[in-house]
This record gives C-alpha cells, sequence and structure tokens, in this order.
C-alpha cells in the first residue's frame, strides 16, 4: 500500500485499470497493486488427489450426453451441479479400499484348475482373487 497526497483525476485511475487499484483509507488516499494474490502452498493431501481431480474434470467433458443427463438429473435438489457429482463420486471411490480389481492369474495348463476352491458367493456377495494369498474369496 503507498500513501497519496491525494487522488489522481478520473482518467489517470482508468488508464491504471487492473492493475493499480486507487482507494481512500479512513479518508487517506492510497494505491495498492490489483490484484494481489498471495502465495499459495498446498499440502500433501491436496498434492495427494490433484492427479485424480484432474483427470475426473478433464473427462467430464470426454462422456456421452446421456450420462451427462443422468449426473444433471441426480444432482437435482442439492447444492452440487452434475459435473461436481461426477467428480466427487471419482474422487471418492477412487481412495477406496480395495476398489480396484486385481486379475487372477492367467491359466496356462488344464492342469492348473485342479484343487482350486471357488467359494459360493452369498448375495450380496462378490468373488475376488486375492493376489498374496492365491486363492478365490467370497466379499
Amino acid at each position: 500500500m503507498a500513501k497519496l497526497e491525494v487522488l489522481p483525476e478520473q482518467a489517470i485511475i482508468d488508464s491504471f485499470k487492473g492493475t493499480i487499484d486507487f482507494y481512500l483509507w479512513m479518508g487517506i488516499p492510497c494505491a495498492r497493486k490489483w490484484p494481489f494474490i498471495p502465495p499459495y502452498v498446498r499440502s500433501p493431501q491436496e498434492l495427494a488427489t490433484h492427479d485424480a481431480f484432474a483427470w475426473a474434470a478433464a473427462n467430464w467433458k470426454s462422456l456421452s450426453p446421456e450420462v451427462v443427463s443422468a449426473y444433471n438429473e441426480t444432482a437435482q435438489g442439492s447444492s452440487l451441479s452434475g459435473r461436481d457429482l461426477f467428480v466427487k463420486s471419482f474422487i471418492s471411490d477412487y481412495f477406496r479400499e480395495g476398489q480396484w480389481y486385481v486379475a487372477p492369474p492367467p491359466i496356462q495348463y488344464l492342469n492348473d484348475l485342479r484343487n482350486v476352491e471357488v467359494p459360493a458367493p452369498s448375495d450380496g456377495e462378490l468373488l475376488t482373487w486375492e493376489t498374496a494369498s492365491t486363492q478365490w474369496k467370497a466379499k
């Protein structure tokens, strides 16, 4: 902030529009650089979610009109837009434990199918391949 003796003429103020802000502070004419954007340091949590957010934000444009319409209809009655709902749902699912599918190893020989126990899942359970224990689990 710079204190001035008097405010300059309106033509001078207009010529600095967007670069210098002229104003009165407690009756004292002042000028300051405008706009002022304070430096912002991102937290580790923000940096960790940046790639997921960037992907979701960029891929909103690649959705079909039907899917966009569905997101917009779902978001009605909330404070979110369809795009906000898409990004939120992607990011919240993105970090869910066990979200990503792990494919079982390929079968090379029919002998590999022997002694493989496949549990029968009950209602609401899915079969998943556990790489660490090399067996099927119902979850």
